[in-house]
């Protein structure tokens, strides 16, 4: 049957599905966008959303493409459990030190 078949979504579409994760995750940071935006004139909001967006597309594809190297995507499969935490913890860290 057909209808067995497990259907594979198309790169850009797990792209686009990958970028829009990321940028609605990013909603969160709200409380520090705000205040920025308020201080900020109509060039420089222009500028920030304009860079914003120019790097969580550069930032998803490289992560497309990352999880395209055999080596690269069965390291994550295997050690994500761990990966993860400790990138946050990381980042706490570099935010709490600055």
């Amino acid at each position: 049957h057909d209808d067995d078949e497990i259907k594979i979504p198309s790169s850009a579409s797990l792209f686009f599905t990958a970028l829009l994760l990321t940028i609605v995750s990013s909603t969160d940071n709200i409380g520090v966008y705000i205040p920025v935006f308020t201080t900020y004139s109509t060039f420089q909001k222009i500028i920030t959303i304009v860079m914003f967006a120019v790097f969580q597309v550069g930032w998803s594809f490289l992560q497309m493409n990352a999880a395209k190297i055999p080596v690269v995507s069965k390291f994550i499969a295997k050690n994500s459990r761990w990966i993860i935490p400790f990138v946050f913890i990381g980042i706490g860290l570099i935010i709490i030190l600055t």
